[in-house]
C-alpha cells in the first residue's frame, strides 16, 4: 500500500512538469508584446548639500608605480663570484681519479733538505710519492702539509651556482700495528 502512495504522489509531482507548451513560448511572447514602459515616478529630493571639509594628504614617500626597494635590490645581478674555484687549465694527477677514502696513507718520510713526502696506495695496487702542492681525491683536494702522521689538504667542494667551498681534511697514515 506504501507504495502506491508513494508512486501516485510521483505522479502527480511529475505530471506539472510535462504538457505540450512549447519550450520558448514565453520568450516569444515577450518579444511579441514589449512591457509597458515604467512609470515615472519623481525621485524623492536630495538632502541639501554638505560643505565640504579640508581635506589634505600627507605627501606621497614614493611612487604607487614605482618598484618596491626590496624588489629592486632582488632584482640586482648578483656580483660575479670570485670566491675559491678549481683551476680547470690543469692537468689532473693520477692520484685525483680515486675519491679519498679509497687512498690510503702508507708511509710518510722526512727527506732531509727537502720537504716531507708521503707515500699512497691506490685501489689498483698501485704506490705513489706525493709532496706538498700536489692534488689527491676527487674533490680537488691541493696537499697543504705532510707530516709524521699524515697528510693534511684543502679540499673544494661544490656549493651550487658556480660556488666553491674550500673544506680542510686530514689522511692520517695507516697503523700496521707494528
Amino acid at each position: 500500500m506504501r507504495r502506491w502512495l508513494i508512486l501516485a504522489a510521483a505522479m502527480a509531482a511529475l505530471s506539472g512538469c510535462g504538457g505540450e507548451q512549447d519550450p520558448v513560448s514565453d520568450l516569444r511572447q515577450m518579444v511579441e508584446k514589449p512591457p509597458p514602459p515604467p512609470s515615472e515616478k519623481k525621485l524623492p529630493e536630495l538632502p541639501e548639500g554638505v560643505e565640504p571639509t579640508n581635506v589634505s594628504f600627507r605627501p606621497l614617500e614614493r611612487s604607487p608605480f614605482a618598484t618596491i626597494p626590496a624588489l629592486q635590490e632582488a632584482q640586482q645581478p648578483e656580483p660575479e663570484y670570485t670566491g675559491p674555484s678549481p683551476d680547470q687549465d690543469r692537468e689532473p694527477g693520477p692520484l685525483e681519479q680515486f675519491a679519498l677514502s679509497q687512498l690510503e696513507i702508507v708511509g710518510t718520510v722526512d727527506l732531509p733538505g727537502k720537504e716531507w713526502r708521503a707515500y699512497v696506495s691506490t685501489p689498483d695496487g698501485g704506490v705513489h710519492r706525493v709532496a706538498p702542492g700536489e692534488y689527491m681525491g676527487q674533490k680537488h683536494g691541493r696537499i697543504e702539509k705532510i707530516g709524521p702522521n699524515g697528510v693534511v689538504l684543502r679540499e673544494l667542494v661544490p656549493r651550487g651556482e658556480g660556488r666553491w667551498e674550500e673544506r680542510k681534511r686530514t689522511v692520517e697514515v695507516k697503523s700496521t700495528g707494528g
